[in-house]
């Protein structure tokens, strides 16, 4: 995973931390995933406008992730359905933005893809999503295990 990193397949989301603060999990996202971010996220609305902006969202969930806060499951994150299938997909959540990878080892994250919630209901578009995901997964130069198969989530997340 850190030569990924190191030749930029993979790269580490970074965030600005107090002092007193320290990184205990990881997030690491696809070239495709910034990309993303650069072209829409940073230019969409929050639905809520009292809500913060969809950018500033998903900021905000990734340094509570990588903080080590509380994530709650089912609010924050949820593994994909079907959960009988060995896909092993995660879906992270804000108000407005999901955020789709999958847990390379517990704490750390790998965010291959991401919508606008609008552009998603009632479109089907989150199995098309999850698929994408694991093939993203699948075509990675990683050995085996690639993911946390199998781990539920209380498994993925230090509490």
């Amino acid at each position: 995973m850190d030569m990924l990193v190191q030749q930029k397949v993979l790269l580490r989301f970074e965030c600005r931390m107090a002092r007193h603060e320290f990184a205990e999990r990881t997030i690491v996202v696809s070239p495709g995933f910034q990309e993303w971010v650069k072209a829409e996220l940073n230019l969409m609305t929050a639905i809520d406008p009292a809500e913060v902006s969809p950018s500033e969202q998903v900021y905000i969930l990734f340094k509570r992730f990588v903080l080590g806060k509380s994530m709650r499951t089912g609010r924050l994150f949820h593994r994909m359905k079907p959960l009988d299938g060995n896909h092993d997909i995660y879906e992270l959540k804000t108000p407005d933005i999901r955020i789709f990878g999958w847990f390379y080892r517990k704490d750390f994250f790998v965010a291959a893809f991401g919508a606008n919630i609008e552009q998603l209901k009632g479109t089907g578009m989150y199995g098309t999503y999850r698929d994408l995901a694991v093939a993203f997964r699948d075509n990675l130069p990683l050995n085996e295990p690639k993911a946390l198969y199998g781990a539920g989530e209380n498994d993925v997340v230090s509490v």
